[in-house]
């Protein structure tokens, strides 16, 4: 995963008005953040509840996206995973 992907996935843990708009339009959101996702991966970040604070404080303490600096790796298999625990 790149740097600019974990900056996007920690500013929607992070960022209830980034989700909103995620939520709105997936893929411009994205593209706005200077990403081109693949459908996979817009399909895994689309199967999160970002309205869940439990899943999102779950999300912050296991820290997914440090678990996967730095190699390369779908946030399929980094986030969703979390996210169904």
């Amino acid at each position: 995963m790149t740097q600019q992907a974990e900056a996007f996935v920690q500013s929607l843990i992070d960022g209830p008005s980034l989700r909103d708009d995620f939520q709105r339009s997936p893929r411009e959101t994205a593209r706005r953040a200077g990403l081109d996702l693949s459908g996979a991966d817009l399909k895994a970040l689309q199967s999160v509840d970002w309205g869940d604070d439990q899943l999102l404080a779950r999300l912050r303490t296991r820290s997914p996206i440090g678990n996967c600096v730095g190699s390369d790796v779908n946030l399929k298999e980094n986030i969703v995973p979390v996210a169904w625990d």
